[in-house]
C-alpha cells in the first residue's frame, strides 16, 4: 500500500508520468495487479533479484535485506539509462521531480538530501575511515548516475562483502563511504523532508556533535511546502502525529487500495510496541528526547479516540 499511494502522489505531480522500475522481491500477483493500475510499472524481475540475494547481507529485521538492492542499480535496471531517481516506498511526492532530473552530478556519483537525524554520520563509521565533520546524506531519495555506478560495480560489491555486515545503517552508510572518493551533490532540503513533526526540529540548533540545519522560520516553511515526504513513523500501522498522515490516505484512496484503514484493535495492538521502538531510536540519536512525554502524547490520543471502530478517518480535502 505504501507503494501504491506513492505511485498515486507521483502521477498527481507529473506532467509527463516517468517510466517507473519497481524490483519485485515477492509481491503477490494480486498486489502487483493494484499496483499497475495506478500507474504503468516496469517490473524487475524475481530472477534477477534471487541472483543477487546472496551478496546481500543479513539484517536483523527492519529494514530487510532487499534494502541493499538499490547499490546493484546498474545490474538491475535495463542499459543505457543514464540517471535514475531512487525513492523509498514510504515516501509522498508532492512536487514535480522531474526538476531533479536536470540537477547537474558534475561528474560525481549521485544527489541526495543531508540526514536530519545524523547530518554527520556516526562514530561507528569512524573505523571505516569516516570524520565526523563531513556531511552525511539521507539514502531514502537519491538521484544516481548510473553509467558511474556501473563502472563502479565492482569496487561496490568488495566493500559489501567487506564492510556490509559491520554496517549499523547498512546501505546508507555504504553509500556515504563510497561517496568520500566520488562524491555526491547536496540537494534543498525539500526534495527529502525527513522527521517533520518529529526530530527535525532538533536541526533548528547546534546540537552536540550536530549542527544548525536550518532555522525555526526555515522548518516552518519546509513543514508547509515540501516536495517529497518521507514517513519515519508510518501512517499505515500507528497513531503517528506526522502533519502529511491524512495525506497518505488522501492519496491511498487514489488507488485500488481506496476506503483502507487499519481498525481500531489493529492500531491498539501495534500502537504500543511500535510507539516505543521509535521513541527509543529516536533517542539513541537525541538524548533529550523526551521519551516520556512522546509515549504519554500518544496514549492520550489512544485514550481520546477510543470507542471508535472505524480506524483513521481522512479528511476530504
Amino acid at each position: 500500500m505504501g507503494l501504491a499511494a506513492l505511485l498515486a502522489s507521483l502521477k498527481a505531480h507529473s506532467l509527463t508520468m516517468p517510466p517507473v522500475y519497481v524490483v519485485d522481491a515477492g509481491l503477490d500477483h494480486s498486489s502487483k495487479l493494484r499496483l499497475a493500475q495506478v500507474a504503468p510499472i516496469h517490473w524487475v524481475d524475481a530472477p534477477l533479484v534471487s541472483n543477487l540475494q546472496s551478496k546481500l547481507p543479513a539484517t536483523a529485521g527492519y529494514p530487510s535485506q532487499y534494502t541493499w538492492l538499490k547499490l546493484f542499480a546498474s545490474k538491475l535496471l535495463p542499459a543505457g539509462l543514464e540517471k535514475v531517481l531512487y525513492l523509498d516506498s514510504d515516501m509522498l511526492v508532492l512536487a514535480d521531480i522531474s526538476k531533479l532530473f536536470k540537477v547537474p552530478l558534475e561528474g560525481r556519483l549521485l544527489a541526495a538530501v543531508r540526514d536530519f537525524g545524523m547530518p554527520c554520520g556516526h562514530a561507528a563509521l569512524e573505523q571505516f575511515g569516516w570524520r565526523m565533520d563531513m556531511p552525511y546524506f539521507n539514502a531514502g531519495l537519491l538521484l544516481l548516475d548510473l553509467k558511474k555506478f556501473g563502472l563502479l560495480s565492482s569496487r561496490i560489491e568488495c566493500k559489501i562483502a567487506s564492510w556490509g555486515s559491520k554496517l549499523a545503517f547498512h546501505d546508507q552508510d555504504l553509500f556515504n563511504m563510497v561517496c568520500l572518493t566520488d562524491g555526491w551533490v547536496e540537494l534543498d532540503y525539500k526534495w527529502n523532508a525527513q522527521g517533520l513533526g518529529t526530530y527535525a526540529a532538533f536541526r533548528t540548533r547546534p546540537q552536540n556533535d550536530k549542527p544548525q540545519l536550518f532555522s525555526v522560520p526555515e522548518l516552518e516553511r519546509l513543514t508547509a511546502d515540501p516536495a517529497v515526504v518521507p514517513y519515519s513513523a508510518k501512517p499505515w500501522s500507528y497513531l503517528c502525529n506526522h502533519p502529511f498522515k491524512f495525506k497518505w490516505l488522501y492519496f491511498l484512496d487514489r488507488t485500488p487500495w481506496a476506503g483502507w484503514r487499519p481498525s481500531w484493535a489493529t492500531l491498539v495492538q501495534v500502537c504500543t510496541c511500535e510507539t516505543q521502538e521509535f521513541a527509543d531510536k529516536v533517542a539513541q540519536q537525541h538524548p533529550e528526547f523526551p521519551v516520556g512525554k512522546f509515549l504519554e502524547a500518544v496514549a492520550a490520543n489512544l485514550a481520546e479516540t477510543a470507542g471508535c471502530d472505524q480506524g483513521m478517518q481522512c479528511p476530504q480535502h
